[in-house]
């Protein structure tokens, strides 16, 4: 069963890290095998509406199964991407939908 990865966050200096932090993670597509269908980009809407965090910025791909998605997230590449981009954050969230 496919599975869709949805990642949104927002980074505590938008100004300073939003775009390094995009380009991060932009970079894990080509990277990785097994990824499908990658978004990533920037919330361009005039205005934020939810009733929880803020977030700036959104991910999205898909997996063929479970075993996809744990070798995307075991990845050298995301581990090491994780490393540099985790003390960025201001908020983030992940769900996980099958498809």
């Amino acid at each position: 069963m496919t599975i869709r990865h949805v990642f949104l966050w927002s980074v505590q200096d938008d100004e300073r890290h939003g775009q390094s932090v995009l380009e991060e993670l932009a970079g894990l597509a080509d990277q990785i095998p097994d990824v499908r269908n990658w978004a990533i980009g920037r919330h361009n809407g005039a205005e934020h509406i939810g009733s929880g965090g803020r977030y700036d910025y959104a991910l999205t791909c898909d997996f063929e199964d479970a075993e996809s998605m744990a070798a995307y997230n075991d990845h050298p590449a995301h581990q090491s991407a994780l490393q540099r981009v985790m003390p960025l954050y201001a908020d983030w969230t992940v769900v996980d939908l099958d498809l």
